[in-house]
């Protein structure tokens, strides 16, 4: 007795129960061939073969999805961006190695007289009347006592602070330190009462900084700020080192 469709059928679904969710393929496939009727034995190579036929027609191929193109313009702008970047952030180390600039003299020229000139000019010999001499001798004074004090300034420890706003911050705007140093916020007056401290800085230039206060600066008063120059224990200590430079700031009033 040969099988009917629905013996076949029963017995595939026995074998891989998933196979009825494809109910309608599985028939077409089983009812072919029954009507080609091949003489084929139903082993399990068979079964593997089919079911790999079956699921071989579930898979769905997904679709490429295609990346959207760069617009045109990007290709320009990057290499733009790419050097704006690079000038920003070499600009400011450019400038921090930049010595500070030094204020020179400049040479003051005095005029001859119309009457000594003019005899100069008929004789053919320079003139130099005694307030001639006694200008020159002005002039080199002058340039002698700015260069010195322009060398003074190079060779000093300076500090700088501005006006503060109430709080427990000091802004440094500036520090130049010939050694390392470190920076007291204190009271103006008989106590001297340290307000804060800084950490010991290196020589050379120094960057605004902020001083951490352990009181607040009241509105309107008036404030000292000392550079202390370390002795080389590497120790805040102000009774042991070297007051180097000292200035006054006031508190904005609120």
């Amino acid at each position: 007795m040969k099988p009917t469709l629905e013996q076949l059928l029963t017995d595939i679904y026995a074998l891989d129960a998933s196979l009825r969710e494809q109910d309608a393929e599985v028939r077409s496939l089983v009812q072919n061939l029954l009507t080609e009727k091949p003489v084929v034995a139903a082993d399990a190579a068979f079964r593997a073969r089919l079911r790999a036929e079956l699921l071989a027609e579930r898979t769905v191929v997904a679709p490429k999805i295609k990346q959207p193109a760069l617009p045109w313009w990007l290709y320009y702008a990057a290499p733009i961006g790419f050097a704006t970047v690079l000038i920003l952030m070499l600009v400011p180390e450019y400038t921090k190695t930049q010595a500070p600039f030094v204020p020179t003299a400049v040479p003051t020229t005095i005029e001859q007289s119309a009457p000594e000139a003019d005899e100069a000019l008929f004789m053919d010999v320079p003139v130099e009347s005694p307030a001639a001499k006694r200008g020159a001798a002005v002039s080199t004074e002058s340039e002698q006592s700015t260069f010195g004090v322009a060398a003074d300034m190079a060779q000093s420890d300076l500090l700088y602070v501005g006006t503060q706003e109430p709080g427990q911050v000091v802004l440094v705007e500036s520090a130049l330190l010939t050694a390392p140093a470190y920076v007291v916020i204190q009271e103006i007056g008989q106590s001297e009462a340290v307000l804060g401290m800084s950490d010991i800085m290196l020589l050379g230039e120094q960057l605004p900084f902020a001083v951490t206060l352990q009181t607040s600066l009241l509105s309107g008063s008036m404030y000292e700020a000392v550079l202390y120059q370390d002795d080389g224990d590497g120790l805040r200590a102000t009774t042991s080192d070297v007051v180097v430079f000292a200035m006054s700031f006031s508190v904005s009033v609120r």
